[in-house]
């Protein structure tokens, strides 16, 4: 007999209320190790769902950047896993070929391969086309070797570059991906007159041009280097000091071949 049963022993009343009332206390006791019960399981689903929640917003925030230009300008977004979680278009000609392919979620190098096998972007590749590469992560070496190894950048004499993140946060401001935004900002140096909206028009080999246009002149009347000399893929910032003997390159790594380089010139 539990002590429930003792005490109602105690209680003068009949047996048949007796049971109903031992009953009806039994009863609310299972109600509540339900409820404990589905409570648990509702905390439980809750964790996993916060959990999973912020798994997921982790794999789609992006952590590197990749901007590719030649005439189409486009950007790859990467998450920590090197898996395209962005695809951002900066002109007509990029959002074309951004529309007709599926990047997202795709290993980087998987996704530049479907880039290159894109028969309207394979029209831009000329030879007087500039294929640039312009990376921005702190593990820009990395990613920078492994892309200056790609066939792709090989057979098209490719150009690989990197920044920081105040510059790639000033070249969205201005509607332009990272790399021909550093294109501008070594122009901008040599010829003040020119400015973002003739950046968005131009194409990368046109910004390069007259990038050497200026360095050419400049050789010939200080009898000076212009542009960095190549180092393999190694990280360099040229040296380019202004009238008050700063280095206009130095916020972001610009001046000289507007970047930390590599490759073909």
């Amino acid at each position: 007999m539990n002590p429930l049963q003792r005490s109602l022993g105690m209680v003068t009343a009949s047996e048949a209320l007796k049971q109903c009332t031992v009953q009806r206390v039994f009863s609310r006791q299972r109600r509540r190790k339900k409820m404990r019960r589905r409570l648990a399981a509702v905390c439980a689903c809750l964790t996993l769902i916060a959990a999973g929640a912020g798994g997921w917003m982790i794999y789609q925030t992006p952590v590197s950047f990749i901007s590719i230009d030649v005439n189409p300008s486009l950007e790859l977004g990467l998450n920590r896993l090197d898996r395209v979680v962005q695809t951002t278009a900066y002109n007509e000609d990029g959002a074309a070929i951004a529309n007709c392919l599926h990047l997202k979620n795709q290993p980087y190098r998987q996704a530049i391969d479907a880039l290159f096998s894109n028969q309207l972007f394979q029209s831009y590749l000329t030879r007087d086309s500039s294929l640039v590469f312009t990376v921005v992560s702190q593990d820009e070496n990395r990613l920078r070797r492994e892309i200056q190894e790609l066939a792709e950048y090989q057979a098209y004499h490719g150009q690989c570059y990197a920044t920081d993140a105040a510059c790639l946060g000033e070249a969205h401001e201005n509607g332009l991906s990272v790399g021909k935004y550093l294109a501008f900002l070594e122009l901008s140096y040599y010829d003040q007159t020119v400015t973002i909206e003739d950046c968005h028009t131009l194409t990368m080999n046109q910004l390069q041009q007259q990038i050497q246009q200026h360095c050419g002149h400049q050789e010939e009347n200080q009898k000076v280097p212009c542009r960095a000399e190549e180092t393999s893929g190694a990280s360099e910032t040229a040296s380019l000091q202004s009238d008050n003997g700063s280095n206009p390159g130095s916020q972001y790594g610009y001046g000289h071949g507007y970047g930390h380089h590599g490759g073909h010139h």
